[in-house]
This record gives C-alpha cells, sequence and structure tokens, in this order.
C-alpha cells in the first residue's frame, strides 16, 4: 500500500495517491488503483527520472516497470530542450526564407514607423504596421519560433487596438511600439531567433496599454479571423494526423515555398560573383577596345599597301617603257647583221627581261586582288566589332544596374541607430531623410554604412542639446541626411540643430598635440576639418557610445578608400554640417581622352559639358590678367591648367594656334580645363587604384586603354577644389605665390614621304631626340596637314605620287604663312641637276638616301639654332 508518493516538480503539487483517477507519465495514460480503485493494468510504465523518491508498491500488476534516479523531472527537461536544441526541431530552409521575409518587413516598418511619428492621426499607417506584424507573426510560427510570434501577435493586438478606436497614436504608445519592434528586430537577428530571450517586460508594457483602453491581449487577431492562415489549417488539424504525416508535410511546404520566390522572378545571387562578372565584362571590353585599335593600325598598313602598289605599277610601267626603248636603240645599233623580216622585240636576248616585266605586273595585279581582299576583311571585321560593341555595352549596363541600390536600403538601419542612441542618452531625436529614392553602387553603399551610422551617434552624442527648451529650441532635435546627384558624385550631408561643434576646444587639444601652431590664426571651418585626426575629441567625458576621438578619423579613411571626401562646417548655436562625396559608381564610364606634357589622363563624361578652343594670345593674356572667368551657355567656367593640379612641367600648346579647353561641371562649379590635347571620347572600365592613390583628391581610379597604356581617371572638381584651398592655406600664411611661364615649347618637325618605310625610320629618329613629328604621305597630305598645324621644319622627298617634293616646296615658299618653314630635301636623287633646282626653289639643305642619324640632327640643330640636340 502507497500512502503518499512526493514527486518533485510535476505541475509545483503533492499528488496523494490514494485516490488518483488518471495521472499523465511521459503522456501515457497510466492508471492507478491503489486501496479503493479495483485493478491497476498498465502494459509499460518507463520512468526515467524521479529525483530522490522512493516508491513502495504492494499490489501492481505491470508487464515491465522500470525506475531510475534523475536530477530534473520531465516537465524541465522538455523546457530546456526547446529552448536549447531547438535548431534540431525547425527546418533550416524555413528559417532562411522566415530571415529574407523579416528583413523586408523590418524595412517596411521602419519607414511606415518614420511616417506615423510625422502622423500619428493616420489609421493607414497602423493598419500596415499591423498586416506586417500578421505577416510576421505567421512567419515565425511556421518556423517554430514560438517567442518572436507571440511577440508579435501581442503587438499586433495593440495596433488592432489603435486602429478600431480610430484614435491618434500618442507618445507612451509609439514608445512602445517602437520599442517592441526593436526587440523583435534583435531576435530575429540573433543566433537563437530570440528563443531565450524574455518577452515578459514588453508583454507586461503592451498589457498595461490595453487594460488602460479596456482591452486585453486575445487569443485571435482580427486579421487572423478575416484572412486565411496556413497556420490555422496545421493547427487545426489532429495530432494523430500531424505526426503521421509530419515526415511528408514539410516537403510539399518547402516546395511551395520555394516556387512563390521563383514565380516573383527573384533569384539570389552571391554579390562577390555579381562583382566578377562585373569586372569581367569590363575585361572584355578592354580586349574590344584594343581589338578596334589593331583593326585601325591595319587599316592604315592597307592603305600604305595601297599606295605601294600603286607606286610599284608606276614604276613597272616605266621600266616596260625603257625596255622597248633600249631594244629599239639597240636593234637600229645592230640592224646590219639582223634578217630585214625579224621583229626586233621578237629576239631571244630581249625576252627573257620582257617575260620578267610581265610577271612583275601580274604580281603587282596579284598584290591588288589581296589589298582589295584584306579591304573587306578589314570593313567586316569592323562591323562586327560595332555589333559587339553594342551588346558589350547592353550587358555591362544590364550588371551595372544590378549593382546600383536605392539609398532606401539603409534607411531602417539608421533609424534604429538614431532610436538606440537617443533612448540611451535619454534625448528626443528625429532622422529626416531626402532623396533616399537615390542609387549608387552597391560598394559605395556598403563603404558609407558604418561611417553614416557614427556620424548619427556623434549628433546625438555631442550635437543635439539634453534640454533644449533652454536654448529655445524644440523639445525634438532634428537630425537631417539629404543624398542627391552631381555629375559623377553622389553628395551626401548629414545636417543637425544641435550646438555645434566647440570650436575653442578642439583648438585647445590641437594646439597641446601639436598639429597646429597658437599663434597662427585658423578659420572655425579649419578648426572643424580637425576632429579627423585620430584622438582628437570635443567630447568631455567618454562613453562607450563616443568620446574617444577615434570614430571621425576612421570614417574620413573609410571615405577616402572609397574614393570620396568629407568637409566638415559647423556654426556655434545652430549645428553641424558634414559633406560626403563620393563617387557615382566604381566599375564603368564613357570618359574623355587628353594629354598633358607626356601623359594621357582620362576625364569622366558625365561631368563634361563642352569643348572650347581658345587662341594661344587670349588664353596668355587672361593669365597675364587674372581675368580666369570664362561664360560658357550662360555659365561661369573658372580657367583651370591641367598641369598646375598635377604638379608637373607643361608648355601652352596649341593645336592651329588655338588652346583646347574642357567645360566640366559639377553642382555648382564649373572648370574650363586648359589641356595639350585631346583624343575624343570612349568608354572605359574603371579599375581600382588602392588605397594609397585613390586617397589623393581627385583620383577617380585608373583604365587601360586599347593600344594597353594605364592612364589615370581624374575628377577634375574635387581636384579643383583642393589645389584653390591649398593656394588660400598659402596666401593666408603670406607665402607669395610666383608663377613663372617658360617660353620654350616643344619643336615640331614634319616628315613628308610616300614611303611608309622612310616616315616610320625618320619618325623613330626624332622622337628619340625629343621632337614632335607629323607625317604625311605626299605633297597635297602634307599641304591639307600644314593648315591644321605649322611645323618648324620639314624633311621633304622629291619622287611622291599626286604632288612631288619640288612642287611642294615651290608652293610653300610662294605662301606667306609658309615660306619661312626650313626644308632639308632628302632623296635618292643625288646628281648635280637635282640639287640645283632645289637650290633655286629655296631648299635649305639637300641629303641623300640613304643618310646618317648625326647628319640630319647637326643639319636640324644648325636650321632651328638649337643649342644642343
Amino acid at each position: 500500500e502507497t500512502d503518499e508518493v512526493e514527486t518533485d516538480e510535476v505541475e509545483t503539487a503533492e499528488v496523494e495517491i490514494d485516490e488518483v483517477e488518471a495521472d499523465e507519465v511521459e503522456a501515457d495514460e497510466v492508471e492507478t488503483d491503489e486501496a479503493e480503485t479495483d485493478e491497476v493494468e498498465a502494459d509499460e510504465v518507463e520512468i526515467d527520472e524521479v529525483e530522490s523518491a522512493e516508491v513502495e508498491t504492494d499490489e501492481v500488476e505491470a508487464d515491465e516497470v522500470e525506475t531510475a534516479e534523475v536530477e530534473t523531472d520531465e516537465a524541465e527537461m522538455d523546457e530546456a530542450a526547446s529552448a536549447y536544441d531547438f535548431d534540431l526541431e525547425v527546418d533550416d530552409e524555413l528559417l532562411e526564407i522566415f530571415s529574407e521575409e523579416a528583413s523586408e518587413i523590418f524595412d517596411r516598418a521602419e519607414h511606415s514607423m518614420a511616417e506615423l511619428e510625422d502622423n500619428p492621426d493616420q489609421i493607414s499607417i497602423v493598419q500596415a504596421l499591423q498586416r506586417d506584424l500578421h505577416t510576421l507573426k505567421g512567419g515565425a510560427r511556421m518556423a517554430g519560433l514560438s517567442q518572436i510570434g507571440d511577440l508579435s501577435h501581442q503587438l499586433e493586438s495593440l495596433l488592432e487596438t489603435i486602429a478600431a478606436k480610430q484614435v491618434d497614436v500618442n507618445a507612451q504608445q509609439f514608445q512602445v511600439i517602437s520599442t517592441t519592434m526593436d526587440q523583435i528586430h534583435d531576435m530575429v537577428a540573433a543566433d537563437d531567433f530570440g528563443q531565450l530571450t524574455a518577452i515578459d517586460k514588453a508583454t507586461e508594457s503592451i498589457e498595461k496599454l490595453l487594460s488602460s483602453e479596456g482591452e486585453e491581449i486575445k487569443e485571435q487577431s482580427e486579421l487572423d479571423q478575416t484572412f486565411f492562415d496556413p497556420l490555422t489549417r496545421i493547427e487545426d488539424d489532429s495530432e494523430q494526423q500531424l505526426v503521421i504525416d509530419s515526415d511528408t508535410s514539410d516537403s510539399p511546404q518547402r516546395a511551395a515555398k520555394k516556387s512563390n520566390i521563383l514565380s516573383g522572378g527573384q533569384i539570389k545571387v552571391n554579390s562577390e560573383l555579381l562583382d566578377k562578372l562585373v569586372n569581367f565584362a569590363g575585361e572584355v571590353s578592354i580586349y574590344r577596345s584594343r581589338m578596334e585599335q589593331q583593326s585601325v593600325e591595319l587599316k592604315l598598313n592597307i592603305d600604305e599597301l595601297e599606295n605601294t602598289v600603286e607606286r610599284v605599277r608606276r614604276q613597272l610601267r616605266d621600266l616596260e617603257h625603257e625596255t622597248e626603248a633600249q631594244i629599239i636603240s639597240n636593234y637600229q645599233l645592230q640592224d646590219e647583221e639582223l634578217e630585214e623580216d625579224f621583229d626586233p622585240l621578237e629576239l631571244d636576248q630581249f625576252s627573257t627581261i620582257q617575260q620578267l616585266s610581265r610577271s612583275l605586273s601580274e604580281s603587282v595585279s596579284d598584290l591588288t586582288n589581296i589589298q582589295n581582299y584584306l579591304k573587306e576583311s578589314v570593313r567586316s571585321s569592323e562591323t562586327l566589332l560595332i555589333q559587339q560593341s553594342r551588346v558589350n555595352t547592353e550587358l555591362q549596363e544590364g550588371l551595372m544596374e544590378t549593382r546600383l541600390v536605392t539609398f532606401n536600403s539603409l534607411v531602417p538601419r539608421l533609424r534604429r541607430v538614431l532610436r538606440t542612441a537617443s533612448q540611451e542618452l535619454g534625448k528626443n531625436a528625429k532622422l529626416i531623410i531626402h532623396g533616399s529614392e537615390g542609387e549608387m553602387d552597391k560598394t559605395v553603399l556598403e563603404g558609407i554604412q558604418a561611417p553614416l551610422e557614427h556620424m548619427i551617434r556623434n549628433a546625438v552624442v555631442h550635437g543635439l542639446e539634453l534640454d533644449r527648451e533652454v536654448v529655445n529650441k524644440p523639445a525634438q532635435g532634428e537630425i537631417e541626411i539629404d543624398i542627391s546627384r552631381e555629375a559623377t558624385e553622389v553628395v551626401i550631408t548629414v545636417k543637425d540643430d544641435g550646438a555645434g561643434i566647440d570650436v575653442e576646444a578642439v583648438r585647445a587639444k590641437a594646439i597641446s598635440r601639436g598639429l597646429i601652431e597658437g599663434t597662427e590664426s585658423y578659420s572655425d571651418n579649419d578648426i572643424a576639418q580637425l576632429i579627423t585626426h585620430s584622438g582628437l575629441s570635443a567630447a568631455d567625458t567618454v562613453t562607450k557610445l563616443a568620446g574617444r576621438g577615434v570614430g571621425m578619423d576612421v570614417v574620413n579613411n573609410e571615405i577616402k578608400r572609397l574614393g570620396g571626401s568629407l568637409e566638415i562646417s559647423s556654426t556655434k548655436g545652430q549645428g553641424t554640417l558634414f559633406t560626403i562625396r563620393l563617387p557615382y559608381t566604381l566599375a564603368l564610364t564613357q570618359a574623355l581622352i587628353v594629354q598633358v606634357a607626356d601623359h594621357r589622363y582620362a576625364i569622366p563624361a558625365s561631368g563634361v559639358e563642352g569643348l572650347v578652343r581658345m587662341t594661344v594670345d587670349e588664353f596668355k593674356r587672361r593669365l597675364e590678367d587674372n581675368d580666369l572667368t570664362y561664360d560658357y551657355a550662360g555659365e561661369p567656367y573658372h580657367i583651370q591648367e591641367l598641369n598646375k593640379l598635377l604638379n608637373v612641367d607643361s608648355d601652352i600648346m596649341a593645336e592651329g594656334d588655338l588652346v583646347p579647353l574642357v567645360m566640366i561641371k559639377s553642382g555648382d562649379q564649373g572648370v574650363a580645363l586648359r589641356v595639350d590635347q585631346t583624343f575624343g571620347g570612349r568608354e572605359i572600365v574603371v579599375k581600382s587604384v588602392g588605397i594609397q592613390v585613390a586617397s589623393v583628391p581627385g583620383i577617380f581610379g585608373a583604365t587601360i586603354l586599347g593600344d594597353g597604356a594605364v592612364v589615370l581617371i581624374l575628377d577634375i572638381i574635387p581636384m579643383h577644389r583642393d589645389y584653390m584651398q591649398k593656394m588660400e592655406r598659402l596666401k593666408a600664411e603670406g607665402i607669395a605665390i610666383q608663377e613663372t611661364q617658360e617660353e620654350e615649347t616643344a619643336i615640331t618637325i614634319m616628315v613628308v614621304d610616300d614611303s611608309i618605310t622612310m616616315r616610320r625610320a625618320g619618325e623613330r629618329i626624332l622622337t628619340r631626340n625629343d621632337f614632335e613629328v607629323m607625317t604625311a604621305k605626299d605633297g597635297l597630305d602634307a599641304l591639307n596637314k600644314l593648315q591644321e598645324q605649322v611645323p618648324d621644319l620639314m624633311l621633304l622627298d622629291i619622287e611622291m605620287p599626286r604632288m612631288d617634293g619640288y612642287e611642294l616646296a615651290t608652293t610653300m615658299k610662294q605662301s606667306d604663312k609658309f615660306k619661312n618653314i626650313p626644308i632639308i630635301m632628302i632623296t635618292s636623287r643625288t646628281g648635280q641637276k637635282h640639287k640645283d633646282r632645289a637650290k633655286a626653289i629655296g631648299v635649305d639643305r639637300y641629303l641623300g638616301k640613304p643618310y646618317q642619324e648625326l647628319e640630319l640632327l647637326e643639319n636640324i640643330e644648325e636650321l632651328l639654332n638649337l643649342e644642343d640636340v
């Protein structure tokens, strides 16, 4: 007989087993009949865990009764298993799908919360939040996350009550809603999905609000009863059916979830793979541009082949005429020795030279056919390259669009950062964002996230006053972010209406650390810029949010790593303004290729407004008179020289007595940039140049041109801005800026010869000796090029098609514009009569082919009065 059996923590009560009609042990029904019961029949009673309890049974008829001693009872075991091993009971795929869905819901909810804060009387916003929470609750319960599901249901009940009563959301209700939303977000982001997170405090706050409205948390919300919920169908099924189908029900559910995602036309792609694809598309563009360059060179060579074939044909014709004349002359001398009826052209002694002449004529005809075939092939290749270029451009644009992300995706996180910092410090702040629909490169957006978060925390900690009524400001502080695009830049401004930077405190710390001299005078904005130095902070105290003086240093370095810049301006008592300028994209752009000194550079075409040419005299006059404002299309542009921005030596070089100016505009700043030469626009692939080069203001990146040359991509406006600031600093320090204009200019020599070999040989010699070289294939070609640029000296051949050297020299000497150009005639005609004719025309020097390089350079030195060549 058993009078009493005491069990530890089984429904936390003592059970007397004198009269027990039913007791559940491990969900098996075991009926015990003791004293007043007839009979106890139990097939298998397994008692795994009984803590220090002795059970004596006199008459128990059972097949198997197993007793054991354990430390915890079954209820505690079940609770621990469900808490710590929840991941064994849920579907990993469902968890992944739920995480993605929850992320989208939180993004929408954050925007709704911001609207609700501005418009607390809009019931439609409350209803939108209610629907989002209902969706989140259903997904959480489907994934087996009961804690998230329960807390979402409680908050949904609060929103349902507010919507039903058609009342404004008061400050207390908004605080509870935002705090609970943040807690749910943290639970979703946690490793255990909030299964170990206590929700009692949040539940108590919600119940308190509901009870004040005469309501309570309902078992089912209105949306549960109105809309179809697959969770209801599952819960209504019998336990037996659920157990039997547990192995098969998951698969159709997962398949349905997958099909919904695929039917939406969305595919999740790893961003690293996308970056690789963009890079490969860029490499294809580089190879295509190199192929285009090779195609152009091949076309030029075919044109040279055509000229050569024509020259050989002309020479063969002359050879045939000369041969016939020689045959007839010899026939007349040998007339008496030959038979009278024998044609001199039929003599055996002349047949060989005739055959060779005719064979050469046939070979020339074959060359002509090959040349025509090559022309057709090049034309077809150009057509294919154009088609490939169009397809490749579309491919790159499509890939680029996949990399562009709206700033909206970052807004929810920024709002949460502001809300968390405000609550910790007991301040009331609001985030206002303009232009958040603007797009920027994914890499840029990811890189700017941490700097923006830190600036928002800084604004709350250092900027906004704790008691704003004392300074006659609204109780709620405002932090305003504005996103806009200017040419190749994305401009992000972060502004607060707080107390501003304590300039005097920063100045004192900077002087104590030796960053500035105490005797020097700096503007407030210059001092504000010093907070980007490591360890320099305006804060008096150090908190876990800010005050150590390393944050803005990291922010500045991160922005520089992205190829951007940071400007800081502050007004005491009114707030601080941070201006961040970032490149719009880091992959592909159209650019204008320019040259200064001996180097080429690329300027992004999105900022180029036009190209004008100014006379050399006017340009020099403007520099001397300091008249640096040029009006273009009704807008003012500041005249600037690229060689000054790059700090390289370069003289003013004119293309036909005209100086090229590239008109560049970004925002309200315009620059008329003087360059040495322009090469037209082309599509380029932006390559990373590393932190060392990217930190230099104005270096946008680098690219590879069609000829394999690596050129830097310049962002002129930031470069000009930095240059002007440097000039102002030097001026403020009293350092005189003296610019000297060197009169030396590069010497240009034109080589005129119908032989491509002679042209290239002459060009190679002259280039090696630092001369600029122009080439022309005959007299007419030379005259056309003389209209564009006048050389300092000309190397001239005599025998050329269309217009020979004598005709060209005569024409030049009769022209007032060209008569003073020295001419060195280089030809294989070295007879005295040819020299005399050249001298009579006015040719300065006469050299025979082949000539010696030293001899040519000595003649050039004498004619141009050069000190050293």
